[in-house]
């Protein structure tokens, strides 16, 4: 029998594939690629998560958000880039308890040359959670004689 916080992530979610120290603490986080352009983050709140009040802590939705606007931008650009998060805003709506599923819809507002500017949108079951920008530094293109291609 699962708990709350242990029933698994609804279909067709399943564990994403970028890995680090930092969000294998804050996770597991889930992703649903059903559509490559649009991809969708999600995470199920556990005790680790939560906040003295029992709600979730701001700084997982902050990640959260980091996350998912910056993949998000990327996948729907459609190419590989290693976006820099250089502004990060979040606007905290709602909240989220232990055992509830949240997720992050980002979109692209603008790619340009050096700047990417995307939204995102935190739900707990269509519920707002936390509404949030973000601009990302697009790194020179190594062929274009960037940094890295000198």
């Amino acid at each position: 029998m699962t708990s709350p916080e242990t029933e698994p992530p609804p279909v067709p979610f399943h564990p994403i594939s970028r890995r680090s120290g930092f969000l294998d603490l804050i996770g597991p986080l889930y992703v649903d690629g059903t559509d490559p352009r649009s991809p969708v983050y999600g995470l199920r709140i556990e005790e680790k998560h939560a906040n003295s009040r029992g709600g979730v802590h701001g700084g997982v939705l902050t990640t959260l958000a980091d996350l998912a606007l910056g993949y998000g931008a990327m996948a729907a650009h459609g190419t590989v880039l290693n976006l820099l998060t250089a502004s990060l805003t979040v606007d905290y709506t709602g909240t989220a308890r232990v055992g509830d599923w949240i997720e992050a819809r980002t979109t692209l507002k603008r790619m340009g040359s050096r700047l990417a500017f995307a939204g995102c949108e935190i739900t707990n079951a269509a519920r707002p959670v936390a509404s949030c920008s973000g601009v990302f530094s697009v790194p020179p293109d190594v062929g274009a004689g960037g940094p890295s291609g000198r």
